[in-house]
């Protein structure tokens, strides 16, 4: 039965003199949007767009030496080493746009480590790590 029902189908398409499109199909009713809709109802256009990562220090009163710097770097566990976020203040928030970051991935390796001034010579960290963390999934 079910072959036959297929055939059908299969005859009916190709015995159908035009064929249509359309931006949308329902199911029950009109649709609701036209053609070329900018945005769902329910969505906020002026809603920020990418996010960001903020960087909120625990120890206000961190004393970094006047020749050393802070600096966040970033390593995804299938990365051939560590990418730098950039210095960051002691004892400030720093945000950094997502865009900044590689894909983030679980179990992805976050560090701030004492630099000399201007940062790590060699695009790897090269001082003390400081601090140190990994990225985990929050909730399913």
């Amino acid at each position: 039965m079910r072959i036959l029902a297929g055939w059908l189908l299969a005859l009916g398409s190709v015995w159908t003199s035009g064929a249509w499109a359309a931006h949308g199909y329902a199911l029950w009713g009109d649709l609701k949007y036209p053609a070329g809709f900018a945005q769902f109802d329910y969505a906020n256009g002026n809603a920020p767009k990418g996010g960001e990562l903020r960087l909120v220090p625990l120890q206000a009163d961190l004393q970094v030496p006047a020749d050393r710097v802070l600096q966040f770097w970033t390593k995804a566990p299938d990365a051939a080493g560590p990418s730098s976020l950039g210095l960051v203040s002691a004892g400030r928030v720093t945000s950094l746009p997502l865009q900044r970051l590689p894909a983030l991935k679980t179990d992805q390796l976050f560090e701030i480590t004492l630099e000399p001034p201007g940062g790590s010579p060699i695009g790897r960290p090269t001082g003390p790590v400081l601090y140190i963390g990994r990225a985990v999934p929050l909730g399913t």
